[in-house]
């Protein structure tokens, strides 16, 4: 899922983030609303840059406080906990460990829903639905008691978390806005279980949102996100893999499962098998499942390119979404009937990864657009991204991920290229 332009807002309250309902008051509510420029997101921050002027700030994008209460308090009465220093390893220990399984790999059943593929969770005792996402971080939901989780059968159908499915405020919240929705206010909170599949880990950070809106191309609308990315730069909210023993998983487009696994599930002798490369240091915001791309073919012809192309596997995107200078100095330009792209294997094979209009006749959609990315990598002109959707992923049949190992592998063992 692309995310762009996102700012958070944190509210700074004397009382802290874990504090109850009845500490946030007219008295105890802060004074004013510090907001953090974060550019340059997909899948999650990418860069923050020093804040703009307050009254500017403000201006433009401050809630009011009495919805700063009512966001930050969503937890209801439940009491602040306090956390010792010396036992947070013994909690996140604890909090990974599974309360009813101690299986290798859980299958959860993913259904294809408006071009992204979605699956079943639940927050405490509330049914939740996500986009299975491979280019986001967090497992997010909704608050039951907002209007848009309500007022419709789209919230009904992504269902809703209410204060009792929760234990405590984790962090301060963040205002989240992303490519094609804006979530607002998001709330941190240690959820009492998470079940996915026959895994259940508890309290476990997820983001609750609020006030959600559409912005066009999501699955109905607007959808919550079930993020499969790993790892992150120290400042951005934890993951929901980081929180797990989790080290491998995999999306089967044919069978229409998502497999979670404690064992690895790639083998890097494997053909098919990718090694991925860390974007963080170029400022992205997590390490994406990204690698090389060896040469880009647009309508039959090769592209030119003097620059690193670097191509991220997210199956919260459509089609692609391909970083605005490439764009412009592409026939993409001209219009995309059809890409390809080449990578070399662990084995020293050809891989092929794209799609094309007529591949994409059925249950997939081949759009390829431009997106701003402003990572500084990006925006020096060091290298070009590509967020390669579903519409090229299906064509494989698999995705498969050891995010411990930095492999992904495309294809059932391998085998599998793009028509």
């Amino acid at each position: 899922m692309s995310t762009l332009d996102v700012e958070c807002v944190i509210a700074a309250s004397a009382a802290g983030p874990n504090a109850s309902m009845s500490a946030f008051d007219d008295d105890a509510m802060p004074q004013r609303l510090t907001m953090t420029r974060v550019v340059g997101v997909v899948g999650g921050v990418i860069a923050v840059a020093p804040p703009p002027a307050r009254a500017a700030v403000i201006a433009r994008s401050a809630p009011s406080r009495r919805d700063v209460v009512s966001w930050l308090a969503l937890a209801g009465a439940a009491p602040a906990r306090a956390l010792d220093a010396g036992s947070l390893r013994a909690q996140l220990a604890e909090a990974r460990k599974p309360t009813t399984s101690t299986s290798t790999t859980t299958r959860v059943p993913m259904t294809l829903e408006g071009g992204t593929y979605v699956a079943d969770f639940t927050v405490g005792t509330a049914a939740c639905r996500a986009v299975v996402d491979t280019g986001s971080p967090f497992v997010t939901t909704r608050r039951a008691t907002s209007a848009s989780a309500v007022d419709d059968d789209v919230g009904a159908y992504w269902g809703a978390v209410s204060p009792s499915d929760v234990s405590f405020s984790a962090f301060e919240d963040t205002y989240e806005t992303y490519g094609l929705q804006i979530d607002g206010i998001t709330g941190w909170f240690a959820a009492n279980d998470v079940a996915v599949g026959d895994f259940v880990f508890r309290e476990m950070v997820i983001g609750v949102t609020d006030d959600v809106r559409n912005r066009g191309g999501s699955a109905r609308g607007v959808a919550p996100f079930l993020g499969l990315v790993k790892q992150r730069q120290r400042w951005i909210r934890p993951t929901f893999l980081e929180q797990t023993d989790v080290v491998s998983f995999e999306l089967d487009f044919v069978k229409e499962c998502l497999t979670l696994s404690r064992a690895p599930l790639v083998d890097e002798r494997e053909r098919g098998t990718l090694r991925m490369v860390d974007l963080r240091p170029y400022g992205a915001p997590v390490f994406h499942y990204a690698a090389l791309c060896d040469s880009l073919w647009i309508n039959g012809e090769p592209y030119a390119s003097s620059k690193p192309i670097y191509c991220v596997f997210d199956s919260g995107t459509t089609g692609m979404l391909v970083s605005r200078q490439l764009f412009d100095d592409s026939d993409f330009n001209l219009g995309a009937f059809e890409t390809h792209m080449w990578f070399t294997d662990t084995t020293g094979e050809d891989l092929v990864v794209g799609s094309s209009l007529r591949a994409c006749r059925k249950s997939c959609l081949f759009i390829v657009s431009p997106i701003d990315v402003p990572w500084p990598g990006v925006e020096n002109g060091d290298f070009h991204v590509i967020f390669v959707g579903l519409s090229a992923l299906m064509n494989l049949r698999s995705m498969t991920v050891d995010a411990d190992r930095g492999l992904v592998r495309l294809g059932p063992g391998g085998a599998g290229n793009a028509l």
